[in-house]
């Protein structure tokens, strides 16, 4: 009797036990690779706001760098007579500067009926246009060749600058 018992605890697993068994295994291999492809899709969108980012410090450090007629300049009259910006960041945009896909200018902050703040263009200069209706923060009767700066002084705007851009790739 004592050999039978020794024999059947050798027996082996159970249909039941491998099945319970695979499907453990299975449960958890699901999770696992789950959570491998969140974090992929985490990975790749921490890289999109790193780019982002870096882009933006850069163009915050060449800002930083230049006077800030020579900024506000950069903003009304973004191309110079050689068909480059004035700002070294956006050189290599050229094209899109040119073909009015990026967008680069100078802005009026104004408030709407609920109180928000909002934002329209600046007027710039024209001819036949009188200078005291121009909100640009630079004059420039040649298209940016030559520009005097046209602060503001009183308003709710005074001393207040707004430029916007959009639509940069790194």
């Amino acid at each position: 009797m004592d050999r039978k018992k020794y024999n059947n605890s050798n027996a082996g697993m159970t249909l039941l036990e491998v099945i319970v068994a695979v499907s453990i295994f299975s449960i958890t291999a699901i999770v696992l690779l789950q959570s491998f492809v969140t974090s992929g899709r985490i990975n790749k969108k921490s890289n999109i706001y790193m780019e982002a980012t870096t882009v933006a410090q850069n163009i915050m450090e060449e800002i930083k760098a230049k006077k800030f007629e020579e900024v506000s300049l950069a903003f009304n009259y973004p191309v110079d007579s050689t068909g480059y910006t004035r700002l070294n960041f956006l050189n290599t945009q050229v094209d899109k500067v040119l073909n009015g896909t990026l967008g680069i200018k100078e802005v009026l902050q104004s408030k709407d009926e609920s109180e928000n703040a909002v934002y329209k263009d600046v007027s710039k200069y024209r001819e036949g246009v009188d200078e005291k209706n121009i909100t640009a923060s630079v004059i420039s009767k040649d298209n940016g060749k030559t520009y005097e700066f046209n602060a503001r002084k009183s308003g709710e705007n005074a001393s207040k600058y707004f430029f916007e851009l959009t639509n940069v790739t790194n």
